[in-house]
């Protein structure tokens, strides 16, 4: 039988050792990522006397504190549902407590098997199937860089003027983003920037992160890229660089160092985020990616006031950058 639970209702040390054993847990399902993206966050569990069997995340949130509603938050591309066995996942019962729990939805996007959603019963639920840029590490280095295409090996040839090295100041990668890439995503704000630097921490303590900068002959930094790593699993967090450094291949050079660093662990990695941005699919593209398919389950319900007031918040922001 599943339980909500609120947030101080949740043993943190029952939740972690279910992500952990799980085959489908996730570092974006650990307590420390959860805490940093969405503090006061919920769970759905089963309950067993050796712990919790199956956990699910429910990223609540307060809107100025007014009242609560459930939505994806920042640096979190999905959620999977992580269980210890082999036991289904029962998703009508689930789609039932969540519905009698949560009033307000916007954006919860739940990973998936193929066939898990047939008996699946939520309320405005929207299911299809999202692909994602992936690349297995599990050959030599020369034997991946083979797959790359020829302008990837040109801009490495290109890139050579920079040198990659390992960092752990993540106000490095924060000052590269709001200077050079901010300025291209919606609403970016000084929300973004905290909760990245609280991520951070919060994960480096657990040897989580890898942090890699781009520096030029002169030893400035040009561009830096966060990584995250857990159990054979390694998602491009954050990437960011100057204009200089994108047309000098730096992009390039820092995929490539983490394969050639990386090579041969069985380590896949997840390059893009879940975006299915075009232009950077297309940069993706050139290291021999694979298109790796995945059901999605995302689940939106807002009250109409709220939706009108984001629709018209959205135009306006597209009125002013014009």
């Amino acid at each position: 039988m599943y339980q909500y639970l609120k947030h101080n209702e949740i043993n943190k040390t029952w939740w972690d050792e279910c992500i952990h054993l799980s085959e489908q847990g996730t570092i974006f399902s650990l307590s420390a990522y959860l805490d940093s993206v969405a503090p006061g966050w919920h769970g759905i569990v089963k309950v067993s006397h050796e712990g919790y069997e199956q956990v699910v995340p429910v990223p609540v949130l307060k809107k100025m504190g007014l009242f609560s509603y459930v939505q994806q938050p920042v640096y979190t591309p999905f959620y999977t549902i992580a269980k210890k066995s082999a036991d289904p996942v029962n998703y009508k019962a689930l789609a039932e407590l969540l519905q009698c729990k949560i009033k307000a939805v916007s954006g919860f996007k739940l990973l998936t098997g193929p066939d898990e959603l047939q008996n699946a019963a939520f309320p405005h639920q929207l299911v299809y199937k999202e692909f994602v840029n992936t690349l297995f590490l599990g050959s030599s280095y020369q034997q991946i860089r083979s797959l790359y295409s020829r302008l990837a090996n040109r801009m490495l040839d290109k890139a050579q003027v920079y040198r990659i090295e390992t960092a752990d100041d993540i106000l490095i990668l924060v000052d590269l983003f709001k200077a050079n890439t901010a300025h291209k995503i919606y609403a970016m704000d000084t929300y973004f920037y905290e909760v990245l630097k609280k991520l951070y921490c919060n994960l480096q303590v657990k040897g989580y992160t890898r942090l890699y900068v781009a520096k030029d002959s002169k030893g400035t930094i040009e561009a830096a890229a966060l990584y995250l790593m857990y159990k054979k699993q390694s998602h491009a967090l954050v990437v960011s660089h100057t204009e200089q450094a994108r047309q000098n291949g730096a992009g390039y050079l820092m995929i490539d160092y983490f394969i050639k660093h990386n090579q041969q662990k069985n380590l896949t990695l997840y390059l893009g985020g879940g975006n299915n941005v075009p232009h950077i699919n297309s940069f993706h593209e050139k290291f021999g990616i694979s298109k790796t398919p995945l059901q999605v389950l995302s689940y939106n319900h807002l009250p109409l006031s709220i939706r009108l007031l984001q629709n018209t918040r959205q135009k306006l922001y597209k009125w002013l950058v014009k």
